[in-house]
């Protein structure tokens, strides 16, 4: 028969959800036997050693620190009450950790699984074993030792500090498309040609401030020309038979600047900038820095006019105006770069520039960041 000793331990984050800078370990050894009574509080401190010493960022709390609050605060409630907030941000979770100690077949094993906050599948997971007669002491720091090595592969001390963007697309194409017509006996040509001409540009000043989110600025201008010449040699009148020439001509442009990032995301009733940074480290000690953010939707107007002449369907020169939604958004990805999460800084100048052959569209991106952890 087994015996079964679990060892929970909460690793706790409460940036997002408290505003607080630097992640919370919460650590918990559950009592369920003889082994957590003889081992529990030591197996809690030696954890609380090796996240603290892995990881200068965070804060640790105990199962034994939280159990002394409770008393105390029981205690204070009969007199003044208790504090309910300071249990939401003690226990609020982002990531979870179950430990498990078994003994059976001659052997004691020692797993350690960290878990991502409601997900499913675990971030790190680490099983040693030793024989039954074994030093348990050093069974649960070897434990807590690779598992916070393991831990120090990923974002727990989060980078902070500026991250620049600048965004450029430009787009210039002629589209004439010609061809013979027959009409009143004689060889006519249709003729007509579209030019598009589009010139973006975008500044984004962001400040990574947390694992993910972000703030800061972006100015951004656009500039947008269409024209469409057609000449038709044998154009066939709407109200008869006649056909004959007709010339239509068009155009629409559109200038606008503004500035502003978007401000829709809200987590736990507060409004946040809709800019993301995420720093996602791979397994050859490289990473890569994901932006995602966008500007507010704005009105903006388009102008231009419209005419036709010919021999009939003839259209007196018309202003065109109309009122679209216009935006600037940035999701590049950039990297990999040489660099973990144990590193104190991560700084890269670049520049990418990649061309969407279905818009025919030139985009250059051009990041400049300096970030730091503690």
């Amino acid at each position: 028969m087994m015996k079964k000793l679990t060892l929970l331990i909460w690793l706790i984050i409460p940036v997002l959800g408290f505003g607080q800078k630097n992640p919370q370990f919460n650590i918990e050894c559950q009592d369920n036997g003889e082994l957590t009574k003889v081992y529990g509080d030591g197996f809690e401190r030696i954890v609380e050693y090796y996240l603290d010493d892995q990881f200068s960022c965070c804060k640790t709390v105990t199962k034994g620190d939280i159990i002394g609050k409770l008393a105390y605060d029981k205690m204070m409630q009969l007199s003044m009450g208790t504090d309910m907030m300071s249990y939401c941000r003690e226990l609020a979770c982002d990531y979870y950790m179950i430990l498990y100690l078994e003994q059976g077949m001659g052997r004691i094993f020692a797993t350690a699984s960290c878990y991502r906050w409601k997900g499913k599948e675990p971030l790190s997971r680490e099983t040693i074993y030793i024989p039954e007669n074994g030093d348990v002491v050093q069974l649960m720091k070897d434990v807590a030792k690779s598992i916070s090595e393991k831990l120090s592969k990923y974002e727990i001390c989060p980078y902070e500090g500026p991250v620049s963007l600048s965004v450029t697309g430009k787009k210039d194409t002629t589209i004439t498309v010609e061809h013979s017509v027959y009409c009143n006996k004689m060889d006519y040509v249709y003729k007509k040609t579209t030019v598009e001409k589009t010139d973006t540009q975008s500044e984004w000043k962001l400040q990574k401030k947390d694992k993910e989110f972000a703030e800061g600025d972006v100015t951004f201008t656009i500039h947008e020309l269409n024209t469409v010449t057609e000449e038709d040699g044998c154009h066939k009148c709407s109200a008869s038979e006649r056909e004959g020439g007709r010339s239509v001509n068009s155009s629409l442009s559109l200038d606008y600047s503004s500035s502003g990032l978007s401000e829709e995301s809200k987590l736990d009733g507060e409004v946040h900038a809709d800019a993301r940074i995420v720093l996602d480290f791979l397994p050859d000690d490289t990473y890569t820095i994901t932006i995602k953010a966008t500007t507010r939707m704005y009105p903006a107007v388009e102008k231009g006019y419209m005419e036709a002449v010919g021999t009939c369907d003839g259209i007196p020169r018309k202003n065109i105006e109309n009122t679209r939604k216009v935006s600037a958004f940035a999701h590049p990805v950039f990297g990999p770069y040489q660099g973990k999460p144990t590193d104190k800084t991560l700084s890269e100048q670049d520049t990418i520039v990649f061309y969407d052959p279905v818009s025919k569209e030139t985009t250059t991106i051009t990041i400049d960041f300096n970030l730091t952890r503690n």
